[in-house]
């Protein structure tokens, strides 16, 4: 399956899943109070954190550690993570089970025991479907992928439409979450039962190095993409947590559509820079060119289209959106530009460049949030993204140095900074300055990444000659 079908279908898988979120949206909103739907956002941030600890970093040590490997080998890496991830997921999910009614009392909004239990059940399916959606990922079956992630949707989407109507509420939304990933995870593991035979082996200190350093590392950055919100919901309340949840959501759209192809490019990317070093630097500048486009986008659609499908009460979530867009694509560059950085087997730079940003950005936060409210979140978090964009380009091109476009990346910045200051400005040629702005990226855009995809595009090509796909 070649390159582009495959990015093709992960596209219909992901952009199935943000359609069916945004149609659901208006209903959700219509039958929760914006308090409720900030618990709501709180309980689907606990799964956040908690999933980054019971993942164990499992997915990237998987990609990493048999990239240049055979069918074989990826599956014999894949069966020794696998068996790690059930014992530890097991244990971890067992003890929070039990300690439940204590750990709810430290959720600044009220949280029941149902409630936090079902997000338990649905984190842990969810970790452990991880472990074959890097499978079909890792062995091009696009097609695979797609459909149990659909039909996860669906299942999800319909209880949910279900409970509400019934009048469960935020216990309904998060019990359809769990009964619709339980139901998926068991679906694919029977499936593929023979494939997935539990290898009862450890990883290796390498891996397992490699494995601590990432969960780490995860864990801090979800100081710079989560923890706002419990600073958000005991600073401000509930109801200001809705309105920046609302604005989280159609900003979570852009890494929706980004996804289909960071999907296909990380799990290849250390085969490519192996065999081919100069595609290996040409692919995430492409990347963060469609990041930018994405982003403009939704800058101008997104507070539209909060106006037009949601109630009254959620309107003003739209002014938050340009400077969420911002941030996404300060995250993106620090994500495609960082690959240096994880060409060792500890990886052990990257939980220090992501607890100097997340660091940071919580300092900022508590320290302005009462005095700038929501404003304090989204100036600290671009600031951090950009300071964590810097270390990472420095230290991963020290590790390993690319021969990235860097013209290009000059110009997509310079881009950036007349979009915004035309969308700032209060001229009457605003819309003038807006429209050559987006101009003049749509040429970058064009010369360099119309060029170039057809070359990215035989990725796959030249990877199925060498075995490596």
């Amino acid at each position: 399956m070649n390159s582009l079908v495959q990015i093709s279908l992960y596209f219909i898988a992901i952009a199935s899943a943000k359609l069916v979120s945004i149609f659901m949206m208006p209903i959700v909103t219509d039958y929760l109070t914006p308090a409720e739907y900030g618990q709501l956002n709180l309980l689907v941030s606990f799964i956040a954190i908690a999933g980054l600890v019971l993942s164990m970093g499992i997915a990237d040590t998987i990609y990493r550690f048999s990239a240049g490997q055979g069918l074989r080998g990826k599956i014999s890496c894949i069966r020794t993570c696998m068996f790690f991830c059930l014992i530890t997921s097991s244990l971890f999910t067992i003890i929070l089970f039990v300690f439940s009614n204590y750990i709810i009392l430290f959720f600044p909004v009220e949280i029941s025991q149902w409630q936090f239990k079902f997000i338990l059940i649905n984190l842990v399916a969810s970790t452990w479907l991880s472990i074959p959606y890097c499978y079909f990922r890792l062995t091009n079956k696009a097609k695979h992928f797609a459909v149990f992630n659909i039909c996860q949707v669906l299942l999800q989407a319909s209880g949910t439409l279900l409970a509400l109507y019934l009048g469960y509420g935020v216990s309904g939304v998060v019990l359809s979450g769990a009964v619709a990933s339980l139901i998926i995870c068991l679906a694919v593991f029977i499936s593929y039962r023979r494939l997935f035979v539990v290898r009862a082996a450890l990883p290796s200190a390498n891996m397992f190095k490699y494995m601590l350093a990432i969960s780490v590392s995860s864990i801090f950055v979800y100081g710079l993409n989560g923890a706002e919100n419990w600073v958000i919901a005991t600073y401000l309340g509930a109801e200001a947590l809705a309105g920046y949840f609302i604005a989280v959501q159609f900003a979570l759209a852009l890494s929706f559509s980004f996804e289909p192809f960071r999907m296909w490019w990380f799990a290849r990317r250390f085969a490519v820079l192996k065999n081919k070093p100069q595609m290996a630097a040409d692919c995430p500048v492409i990347g963060i060119q469609i990041v930018i486009l994405l982003s403009i986008l939704m800058a101008v659609l997104g507070p539209k289209l909060i106006q037009l499908l949601l109630p009254e009460d959620y309107h003003d979530a739209g002014i938050y959106l340009p400077l969420l867009c911002l941030a996404f694509i300060l995250r993106s560059h620090s994500d495609l530009f960082n690959l240096g950085c994880f060409v060792k087997n500890n990886a052990k730079t990257v939980p220090l460049i992501n607890a100097i940003s997340a660091s940071f950005f919580i300092i900022f936060s508590i320290v302005w949030v009462e005095e700038l409210k929501v404003w304090a979140i989204l100036i600290g978090v671009n600031l951090a993204y950009f300071i964590r964009s810097l270390l990472f380009y420095k230290l991963s091109q020290k590790k390993v140095w690319l021969n990235y476009a860097r013209p290009v990346l000059v110009l997509n910045w310079l881009s950036i900074g007349l979009i915004i200051l035309s969308l700032l400005s209060s001229s009457q040629y605003q819309v003038l300055y807006f429209s050559l702005s987006i101009g003049l990226y749509l040429i970058l855009f064009a010369a360099y990444s119309g060029v170039k995809i057809f070359q990215v595009l035989n990725i796959n090509r030249f990877l199925n000659k060498m075995n490596l796909a």
